[in-house]
């Protein structure tokens, strides 16, 4: 006789079932901190820490920048700052002194009408919390950040206003 589950002989309460429960949560909570760990490739810099033609570069192009903040991101240089009333501006120079990146935050007058006029067609209940300039590799795209009750949308447009995706937030 093969018996093919035994765990119908075994009582539930016992040693087995314990033991069992222990090693999914030891493995799950090691899971988790090797993928944090691991994928958190950031560190705060000095600007004395920063390639001089990176920093040089950067006073070139935002002469008025305050409450700077440098970070190494893999191999790119991030910087956030203030500039001409945006607050957390984010830049990523590569090694060329390109910019790869750009994120700021901007009012709702700064979006292209027809992202304004999809709001107000389809997420007229809705609040906007927040509105994003995404510059990436010289493409640039809007995220808007929307709540209604108990509902968080992350809305993401392309620079004709076009909606991309709707991704519903936790």
């Amino acid at each position: 006789m093969k018996i093919e589950n035994y765990s119908q002989f075994v009582p539930e309460s016992s040693f087995y079932f314990a033991l069992k429960k222990e090693m999914k949560l030891t493995f799950l909570t090691i899971l988790i901190l090797i993928t944090t760990t691991y994928g958190v490739n950031a560190q705060k810099l000095s600007a004395k820490n920063v390639p001089s033609v990176v920093v040089n570069n950067f006073k070139k192009l935002y002469r008025k920048a305050s409450d700077v903040s440098w970070e190494k991101v893999d191999k790119l240089y991030k910087v956030e700052f203030d500039f001409e009333g945006k607050d957390n501006v984010k830049i990523w120079f590569d090694e060329s002194l390109r910019i790869a990146k750009q994120v700021e935050n901007i009012a709702i007058g700064e979006m292209p009408k027809k992202i304004n006029a999809f709001l107000q067609q389809n997420y007229r209940r809705y609040k906007i919390d927040d509105i994003q300039k995404i510059v990436l590799n010289g493409i640039v795209n809007y995220e808007v950040e929307v709540e209604h009750k108990d509902r968080d949308k992350l809305l993401t447009f392309n620079n004709q206003g076009e909606l991309i995706s709707a991704i519903e937030k936790d």
